[in-house]
């Protein structure tokens, strides 16, 4: 019975339909969840991520507003005026400190700031938060950098910073006068852990001339920099990358050109879901382990005798008899178990005897094979011996009478179907002996040594010689001269090949394939010791690995293979 139509592979088959059904519609409620979720919290971050945005922008115009009212303060005027009188009198030493706190007030007001500074250019000045000092030709290039922006921005985006800018332009009876306010990275990054506390990555980018510029010490991830500037203007959110992996969130400042990003993978956005995860996956081992249970149980209470009574069936089959399915808890089961018992007692009897039957018939079928030996060669070989006593040639009709008699004796021999490798050789190379006294002048007969390991191996009789003989008969009659006959081994660590070649004339492709189909026919010959007889005794007695092949020899004619799997030989 094939399993797939078993009680069990029907139990099995639903069970897992059962879970199957189960784990799709979970995983597809999870899935929906999970992608709701996903763009829910995608939702949130770009809301945080606004969130910060304005903060920062409140906190810089905050400063901005300070550096304006500083820009416009008298007495930043005053002391700008003034600058160039020598000597200070104590009212323009107060001034000068008033402008020192003032900066650093400015400085203080916001954390991103780094340096506030104002430049008087007409007066070669610089002021800071702690002195007031000439103008050297670093800040002359700073100013230059600085005035050359666009009429109307209020920054100036460098390698090293971004620059908050103030200006107020030299009018009749006032000065010129900067005021700079550098942002660079450390301090950025310094703000961001102060104020801002999150899990997700953190970027802040300046744009110019259409391209990003990373206002943090780490570089822009591939996603940002990758893209056009104008994808991220203004607030959004979107998920990048070919299967969506990676999330951002990003918000511009209205009053510059900042753009802060929140990153985050799905990976984090799964993390956030383990939870609900590890609910579903809670439920589905709970549903799977109950109809688990319930398929044992049932397995226990019907599919056990019944793979019991298979069980012991398959055995009866192989050929053990005396088993017997015995007794079972169940009513229903034990009279099956009784009646197949019964049934198999009574069977028994009849199936050894039919067993016996067989052996017999195949030891005679073996037998006759044996039997089926070519008269043709004997007849001749008998007028030959009879030739050589005509011409007085006595030692070469001894010798022919002993080669017979050693081939009779063994062709005779039937108390057993098998021999050794080196008996059947030895019959195998007498015949050929016998062959060469006949075709001595046309026939040229190479015989190979047997491989030693080789030697005490069993094989059945008369599997050489015949293939021999039909060399002759078959091959190179008809040839006058230079006619061969070759007897060959090869080993290999688990077979043995005994090959029969001759020169014969070569086969054609479709009498050559026709042959070797009917070899392959495990019904007994009736003509002579043929080629099908020697294939089916060699399957006989070696089982199916081992064969009879038929092949074009290199000497022209045919190749006669009997591939024999016997691991000895190795």
């Amino acid at each position: 019975m094939r399993w797939s139509h078993s009680l069990l592979a029907l139990l099995f088959s639903m069970n897992i339909v059962f879970v199957a059904i189960l784990a799709t519609a979970s995983q597809v409620l999870y899935q929906r969840t999970a992608d709701e979720y996903q763009f829910s919290i995608l939702e949130n971050i770009q809301q945080e991520t606004v969130s910060f945005s304005n903060l920062v922008g409140k906190d810089l115009e905050f400063a901005m507003s300070r550096m304006y009212a500083l820009l416009v303060d008298e007495v930043l005027q005053r002391l700008a005026i003034y600058m160039n009188l020598t000597p200070w009198d104590s009212s323009s030493l107060q001034d000068a400190e008033y402008i020192w706190n003032t900066l650093k007030n400015i400085e203080n007001s916001c954390e991103m700031l780094s340096d506030v500074c104002i430049y008087l250019p007409e007066q070669e000045r610089k002021i800071t938060t702690e002195s007031v000092a000439r103008l050297d030709d670093d800040d002359r290039q700073a100013i230059a950098l600085l005035k050359a922006r666009n009429a109307g921005e209020e920054s100036v985006l460098t390698e090293t910073a971004l620059y908050l800018i103030s200006e107020r332009v030299r009018k009749e009876g006032d000065a010129s006068i900067l005021i700079a306010a550098s942002i660079t990275p450390s301090s950025l990054e310094r703000y961001i852990r102060t104020v801002f506390a999150t899990n997700f990555q953190i970027y802040l980018s300046a744009t110019k001339n259409g391209v990003h510029y990373s206002l943090t010490s780490a570089p822009l991830p591939e996603e940002i920099s990758a893209s056009p500037a104008s994808l991220f203007r203004g607030n959004g959110a979107a998920y990048f990358g070919d299967a969506q992996e990676t999330g951002i969130a990003w918000a511009s400042l209205r009053i510059l050109p900042i753009t802060f990003y929140q990153i985050f993978s799905e990976d984090e956005v799964a993390a956030q879901l383990d939870r609900f995860n590890h609910n579903n996956h809670l439920y589905q081992a709970l549903t799977v382990a109950v109809g688990t249970a319930f398929m044992l149980l049932v397995y226990i209470l019907v599919c056990s005798p019944l793979r019991r009574m298979q069980r012991v069936m398959r055995q009866v089959e192989g050929g053990q008899l005396d088993i017997r399915l015995g007794k079972t808890w169940s009513t229903e089961f034990q009279y099956v178990f009784y009646r197949f018992d019964k049934m198999e007692t009574r069977l028994q009897t009849l199936i050894e005897q039919e067993y016996l039957l067989k052996l017999r018939q195949k030891d005679t079928e073996i037998k006759m094979l044996q039997y089926q030996i070519n008269p043709h060669f004997l007849y001749n070989t008998y007028f030959m011996l009879e030739g050589l006593i005509v011409e007085d040639e006595y030692d070469s009709a001894a010798l022919l009478a002993n080669l017979m008699g050693k081939y009779m004796r063994y062709i005779t021999h039937t108390d057993r179907q098998d021999s050794s490798l080196e008996e059947e050789i030895e019959h195998a190379q007498a015949y050929l002996q016998i062959q060469g006294m006949r075709f001595s002048r046309r026939v040229k007969i190479i015989a190979k040594p047997i491989p030693v390991p080789c030697r005490s191996m069993r094989v059945p009789r008369l599997v050489v010689q015949p293939l021999l003989e039909n060399a002759f008969e078959h091959g190179i009659k008809g040839m006058l001269q230079g006619a061969v006959v070759r007897l060959a081994f090869e080993v290999s660590p688990d077979a043995l090949d005994i090959i029969v070649e001759d020169n014969g004339a070569s086969m054609e492709d479709a009498i050559l394939e026709k042959l070797r189909q009917t070899i392959q026919n495990d019904a007994p010959g009736i003509e002579g010791v043929a080629l099908q007889n020697i294939a089916m005794r060699i399957r006989w007695f070696y089982g199916a690995g081992s064969s009879l092949l038929l092949e074009r020899s290199d000497l022209g004619g045919l190749r006669c293979v009997l591939h024999i799997l016997r691991k000895e030989c190795s």
